[in-house]
């Protein structure tokens, strides 16, 4: 809210989180309080930003600009991004993929249990090659350093 009171297009915040869930809680707690600041009388406005840190001065002289953010949020031709990690990393790919090296329009991998056993496979299946001896060897120092034991799973 600072930021868009203070001038930042839409298009210039980001908000990253970890879960799917809590962008989604992210993307509605900013659409009620952008509901509420479009309806709210002035004295309802300021009060609303004095909570969050502004000064009285500060949040009546803000009192016009946050009634009209709804309408600037919800209107922007590029909008304000609330996304996961993961979500915005693929956005970028996806915005040059040739460049990233990965194939056109990708798509996020959310079960990456199968995935990650085949990798686990095909590493150990090259560690087992004659021609892989010094990373095998690297990779036993490496467990027995760390006191592990690979995935009973594979």
């Amino acid at each position: 809210m600072r930021a868009l009171l203070a001038g930042a297009a839409p298009a210039q915040i980001l908000a990253i989180t970890f879960t799917r869930r809590a962008a989604q809680e992210m993307r509605v707690r900013l659409t009620k309080d952008l509901q509420e600041l479009a309806l709210a009388d002035d004295d309802g406005i300021a009060g609303w930003l004095q909570q969050r840190g502004m000064t009285a001065e500060e949040a009546r002289a803000a009192v016009g600009a946050a009634r009209g953010l709804y309408e600037r949020v919800a209107t922007a031709r590029v909008p304000l991004s609330i996304e996961t990690f993961h979500g915005w990393f693929w956005q970028l790919v996806a915005s040059a993929p040739l460049g990233a090296g990965v194939p056109y329009a990708p798509v996020l991998l959310e079960a990456a249990d199968r995935m990650r056993v085949d990798a686990w496979l095909h590493f150990t299946a090259l560690l087992v090659q004659q021609r892989h001896a010094a990373q095998r060897r690297a990779w036993e120092w490496l467990l027995d350093e760390l006191a592990m034991t690979p995935p009973a799973s594979c």
